[in-house]
């Protein structure tokens, strides 16, 4: 009879007052999508079909333009070169020099110009100089020479003069480098993306502003004035060059790689989030004739556990004890640690009501 109500008592005690709380720590697990997405061109309030597409406006530009780079490299040499002067033209009319253009210091201190230039009305250009007769020649401070060859009314407007003094012991020239050639390639691509988004401002609608760009190039033709080894002072490139915009509305993405996130999540967890800064877009195809792009698009997102998955289900823990319960949180993927703790101390086993299983996420 004693045993029986003992019995009795430690029943209702288990079942009224036990309790136990089940604390799962757990850890965001990394999901990747990739889609290709069809951007079309409609007013962006407009309906859309089913599907992978995404409302857009497409902006054409062809450019042609001149970028240049300085040559980075350096030479050493000694070919009887005594420095550089700066042919200066104040007259109205474009001024030609060609190579051994002769040129008079105020000491009659004779030297000529290595290459033939042209100096623009009103402009300044550099050029070599050597000696006419390097046996007699003595150092050059600077001033400002004359240039006999000229009609004697024009001495006083095209003349040349040096900011550093001409002496003999060779010069540094600049060449270029096969960086150089690779950087000029680089300007080109940033210099165009440059020009277009400046004509973009001015077509673009204040709508638009907010919306996310993409640019296309496509190379026509590339001309480069210059190889590797040239001396020269610059690298320049005349390029010709289509640049397709694509305007977008990057939330209507956004949605359609969530969807293909969510697709993505193992079962028992769920989508916790879009890394925005994960996000990458390419355009893979333009078709100017139907006005589409085909917009390669990647996104990642963090997972965590499903609390609504059957893992979690209260009645499949009835009767558990400490070993059983953490064992069976921590094959699932994403659980770090598992704390139990049984309320009164002396229960050991999970009661047999879901009122009395707390399962705190952290």
């Amino acid at each position: 009879m004693l045993l029986s109500s003992a019995l009795l008592v430690f029943g209702i005690f288990y079942f009224v007052l036990g309790s136990v709380k089940i604390r799962i720590s757990t850890s965001f697990q990394k999901v990747v999508a990739e889609e290709v997405v069809d951007i079309r061109a409609l007013p962006f309030d407009s309906p859309i079909e089913e599907g992978p597409q995404v409302r857009g406006k497409f902006y054409e530009y062809t450019l042609h333009e001149t970028f240049a780079i300085p040559a980075s490299g350096r030479k050493e040499v000694d070919d009887g070169t005594v420095g550089v002067v700066t042919i200066v033209n104040t007259y109205s009319r474009d001024q030609a020099l060609v190579e051994t253009t002769r040129l008079l210091s105020p000491d009659n201190v004779l030297v000529r110009t290595r290459n033939s230039i042209t100096v623009p009305a009103g402009g300044r250009v550099d050029v070599a100089v050597y000696a006419d007769d390097p046996d007699s020649f003595s150092r050059v401070l600077p001033s400002r020479f004359i240039i006999p060859g000229l009609w004697e009314g024009l001495q006083d407007k095209i003349y040349a003069e040096n900011s550093e003094p001409l002496e003999k012991g060779g010069r540094t020239i600049s060449i270029v480098t096969e960086k150089d050639v690779e950087n000029i390639e680089q300007s080109i691509s940033e210099k165009v993306d440059e020009i277009v988004r400046g004509k973009l401002e001015n077509d673009i609608t204040p709508e638009e502003e907010l919306f996310s760009k993409l640019i296309q190039k496509e190379v026509l033709s590339t001309s480069v004035n210059a190889a590797v080894g040239d001396e020269r002072q610059s690298v320049e490139a005349l390029v010709s060059v289509r640049a397709t915009v694509v305007v977008f509305d990057e939330a209507k993405l956004l949605t359609v790689l969530r969807k293909k996130l969510s697709e993505k999540v193992p079962s028992g967890k769920r989508l916790a989030q879009v890394d925005a800064d994960s996000l990458i877009y390419s355009i893979e195809k333009y078709d100017p004739q139907t006005k589409t792009a085909s917009v390669k698009a990647y996104a990642e997102g963090s997972t965590i556990l499903d609390s609504s998955s059957k893992l979690f289900d209260k009645s499949e823990l009835y009767g558990m004890g400490r070993k059983q319960l953490v064992a069976h949180f921590q094959e699932a993927s994403g659980v770090e640690s598992v704390e139990v703790e049984f309320s009164p101390a002396w229960i050991h086993r999970v009661p047999g009501t879901d009122e009395k299983i707390e399962i705190i996420f952290e």
